[in-house]
């Protein structure tokens, strides 16, 4: 009680029977699931959850289900309703980014638990913020690939990845900004 008392004491006057209703309570698990197929037998096909269960880490799960269906309504289309057409090009194109965007979601858990506070990691992404003020056409923070673009999830990943290696060559104490340039027009392509 000492510790909600200190870190939680606004919270306290409406908590009904604490500390007995939080420990009786059972605390629900976090799951991420990488199905193999997205369809079977072209019969049917998973969609959201069912074909992609993520960490709400990244605040993604129901944005990434609503693509789905935007992405099926797609391959329908296409298609002609060929289903078998359908199922196949769905799995192609939607798992790669399931699977993305469950990465993406563990890793961002791992940074806000342990990364936020250190001075290397406030140093990378100041770093990014002044490469994404200069480049901005090569240059995006994932976070803002995710949440405020349409670029799908898998190639958001891709370019992350590339990103923290451009950071990580760079001397962020003092930043070569011709040095950065060459970086990231030299393994970033714009992004339309």
């Amino acid at each position: 009680i000492d510790f909600f008392s200190e870190h939680f004491g606004d919270v306290l006057p409406i908590l009904e029977n604490f500390p007995n209703t939080f420990f009786n309570n059972p605390k629900g698990k976090l799951a991420t699931i990488y199905a193999d197929e997205w369809q079977y037998n072209n019969q049917y096909c998973l969609i959201g959850d069912a074909a992609h269960t993520v960490v709400p880490f990244f605040g993604q799960g129901m944005n990434a289900s609503f693509e789905d269906c935007e992405i099926f309504m797609q391959c329908l289309d296409a298609t002609s309703g060929n289903w078998d057409e359908v199922f196949r090009k769905y799995n192609s194109f939607r798992k790669a980014d399931g699977h993305a965007i469950a990465k993406m979601a563990i890793e961002n858990y791992v940074e806000m638990r342990d990364l936020v506070t250190r001075d290397k990691f406030k140093q990378q992404k100041k770093t990014s913020n002044i490469l994404w003020k200069n480049f901005p056409e090569y240059f995006i923070p994932r976070y803002n690939m995710v949440s405020f673009t349409s670029i799908p999830y898998s190639e958001v990943y891709r370019r992350g990845e590339i990103q923290k290696q451009i950071i990580k060559d760079l001397n962020l104490s003092n930043l070569d900004m011709q040095y950065a340039e060459k970086l990231i027009m030299g393994k970033l392509t714009t992004i339309h």
